[in-house]
């Protein structure tokens, strides 16, 4: 009964093709909130990163002031007086142990240095065309680029500097300086939770050294999603108003591997699918069983009642299910079992009077005793010498002659 086990899987597959869907959307909801959480942590990095700025600037800000107006480091640097410079130098270096501090005169021959010798050879021009607003009495704060002594290219550093005066004559400049490495970004990953890259005028300049992708950018204004090859990041570009100079065009790309999380998602997504994949194939396998030995009952019966069609009065086999398809194998049988006696009765009054007078006493069924008055034709007729023949004559072929 391809019917009957069509319906049956039908009806398994409406059942469980909710689930199947109500699972699909469940896990696209989980994903989509997880990756606006992701979104939300990435779109709020120019916030962290501003903040971080200040705090740089607020804490480099406090010791430029301390060392513009200490008069014993402005009387060193309005005398030369390297040893005298360094004791400030040295003092803020403690403090200050991840930036490069550097004391110059006016000229800006550097005078003293702190926390290392990576640091530009001076505080003039030719380390950097930033330094030039610096000797001529202008504070100078932001990013730069600067020529570093290890290097004979130029790099990048986060810069505070101002100049130191005497009775409002120049005598020299203090700078903190932290170059824009791998090893500043980071140091600035945690607080911004996620892998930075910087760019200058469009081109990559410094990236965390794990960093999947750092020549990934967006400009959507928003936390946007890209993939590559098979993983997927949340990224934002943004430009620091802090940064930015006539002649730079700085831009921090915040970016974050998000595959672990898409991938855990599917996975769970694919568990739960298995799982309803397995309860599907039992409860299919369970129909079908049914379907079959339900569509066996049914075909018996149906076989059974051709036969009894054509007028051969056979049972059908009764199938032990314990249901109704059973009930109707019963009842069938019953029916052949009726078609038969009835058949058979048919015969015995045949034997005795009319094919006609037999069906109607059939038709009629219960009978009163007492007759039934209905108009008739009765013929009376007689055989010659029927006795003399019939008493030479044997039962059997006495009736044979009769009929």
């Amino acid at each position: 009964m391809r019917t009957v086990r069509f319906k049956l899987v039908a009806l398994v597959l409406a059942c469980v093709l909710p689930a199947i869907v109500g699972a699909v959307l469940r896990s696209r909801a989980a994903e989509h909130d997880m990756l606006d959480q992701v979104e939300r942590r990435v779109n709020a990095s120019n916030r962290r990163f501003g903040e971080e700025l200040e705090e740089y600037q607020a804490n480099a800000g406090l010791a430029l002031t301390l060392a513009q107006h200490a008069v014993k480091f402005q009387q060193a640097l309005a005398a030369h007086d390297a040893a005298g410079a360094d004791t400030m130098v040295k003092r803020l270096a403690e403090v200050y142990q991840q930036r490069i501090i550097l004391a110059s005169d006016a000229q800006g021959v550097v005078l003293a240095r702190g926390n290392g010798d990576r640091g530009p050879v001076s505080l003039g021009a030719d380390s950097s065309p930033a330094f030039a607003d610096l000797l001529a009495g202008k504070p100078l704060t932001g990013m730069i680029d600067v020529r570093f002594t290890d290097s004979p290219a130029s790099g990048y550093a986060m810069v505070s500097a101002v100049p130191v005066r005497v009775d409002g004559v120049q005598v020299g400049a203090i700078a903190l300086l932290t170059p824009v490495t791998a090893a500043y970004l980071e140091y600035l990953e945690p607080k911004l939770s996620a892998d930075l890259s910087i760019r200058v005028n469009e081109k990559v300049v410094a990236a965390c050294s794990d960093h999947p992708a750092p020549d990934l950018e967006s400009h959507a204004g928003v936390a946007v999603l890209k993939e590559v090859g098979d993983k997927i990041f949340a990224l934002k570009t943004f430009r620091p108003e802090a940064l930015q100079r006539p002649d730079m065009e700085v831009e921090v790309t915040a970016t974050r591997d998000i595959t672990d999380l898409r991938d855990q998602t599917r996975h769970a997504l694919y568990t739960q699918l298995g799982g309803l994949g397995i309860v599907l194939a039992v409860v299919l396998a369970l129909a079908l069983r049914f379907a079959s030995r339900m569509g066996g009952a049914v075909r018996s019966i149906s076989d059974a009642a051709e036969k009894v069609k054509g007028g051969q009065y056979v049972s059908a086999p009764v199938i032990r299910t314990g249901d109704e398809l059973e009930n109707l194998a019963l009842t069938f049988n019953a029916m052949v079992e009726g078609l038969k006696e009835r058949d058979r009765l048919r015969e015995t009054f045949g034997r005795y009077v009319t094919r006609q007078v037999a069906d109607h006493l059939m038709k009629i069924g219960n009978m009163s005793l007492g007759g039934e008055l209905v108009p008739v034709t009765v013929l009376f007729s007689d055989i010659r010498g029927f006795t003399s023949i019939s008493e030479t004559m044997e039962p059997r072929a006495l009736l044979d002659f009769l009929n």
